[in-house]
């Protein structure tokens, strides 16, 4: 049983780059896909699914110099996907990179050991070298000791 529960960092990280990658092309092309995977939950539910229409607020104008704002007008549907569907996404993103980030550094220093076939395999000189990145990586000045960055 073991064997199959042994640690591939480096399989998880393509895993999450794959994920991050295809979360980028959701929040670039999926709002279509949401709203009819949203509109058919709608429907079972017998939930109304349109988007409601805002009325714009328009300023009063003081002076003859303040022209009307041209601003293009969005309908509540792009209104939506900015203020919502591109904020959650977003949100997913931003949350998730650090996390990513940390197990990609994890794997930079500590990766070789986890992969216990490979570590027979590999040759004593390229060995040498990875343990000494790892004495490196975990010395601070005189004293040794991991620092998480």
């Amino acid at each position: 049983m073991w064997q199959s529960e042994n640690m591939h960092l480096d399989v998880a990280i393509q895993h999450l780059d794959a994920f991050t990658n295809r979360l980028d092309n959701y929040r670039e092309n999926g709002f279509h896909s949401s709203l009819v995977t949203a509109g058919e939950i709608a429907e079972k539910n017998d939930i109304d699914r349109q988007f409601k229409e805002v009325r714009r607020r328009r300023k009063k104008i003081h002076f003859h110099y303040e022209g009307e704002d041209e601003a293009h007008e969005l309908n509540a549907e792009e209104i939506f996907k900015i203020n919502y569907f591109y904020v959650f996404v977003d949100n997913v993103r931003a949350n998730c990179h650090p996390r990513f980030e940390a197990l990609k550094h994890h794997e930079s220093i500590f990766g070789f050991m986890y992969n216990i076939k490979r570590l027979k395999e590999i040759s004593d000189s390229e060995l040498l070298n990875q343990c000494s990145d790892l004495q490196i990586s975990m010395t601070v000045g005189e004293s040794c000791g991991y620092l998480w960055t």
